[in-house]
């Protein structure tokens, strides 16, 4: 009798704990991995800051006259810039390609971003990419899909597969 009860409990100690590590393993509701751009700029804040000496601008910088304001954050290596851009542009990669901000190649899923601020991410190199995010969010939209929402806040954070 108190071998099963060993047994029940120890299955039930399993059981619960394979449920609490389901629930808390970091997954979206469509079983992707959910990062936020908080947790990538931490894992990759150790990485090496060279990154940042082929980077055009350094300092937070406000670009453009046009109507519409939004902020764009750019991330790698444990840094972050700012930059505030007034454009009249409707779509994310419009307003960042007139500005020399961004660079990439265009493919059936969408505008791939290469360069963003003078800085270069090779995926096939070392599996580093620029991963684009709305607010904290990842976005679910390429950067040539993204509608400009006016006073938002978008960023590109040097990301790596781990």
């Amino acid at each position: 009798m108190k071998r099963s009860i060993a047994v029940i409990s120890v299955l039930i100690t399993i059981i619960l704990a394979l449920l609490l590590a389901s629930c808390s393993n970091g997954n979206d509701s469509k079983g992707g991995k959910k990062e936020t751009k908080e947790a990538v700029v931490d894992i990759l804040s150790q990485s090496d800051e060279s990154i940042w000496k082929d980077a055009t601008y350094t300092e937070d910088t406000t670009f453009g006259t046009g109507k519409t304001m939004i902020n764009l954050e750019v991330s790698a290596s444990g840094k972050t810039v700012n930059f505030t851009i007034n454009t009249d542009r409707e779509i994310l990669s419009d307003a960042l390609l007139d500005l020399d901000l961004i660079s990439g190649n265009s493919s059936e899923q969408g505008f791939y971003v290469t360069t963003v601020d003078g800085m270069y991410a090779d995926y096939d190199k070392d599996g580093t990419y620029w991963a684009l995010y709305k607010g904290t969010e990842y976005s679910e939209t390429s950067a040539d899909k993204t509608k400009i929402e006016a006073d938002k806040t978008y960023a590109f954070v040097y990301s790596a597969i781990s």
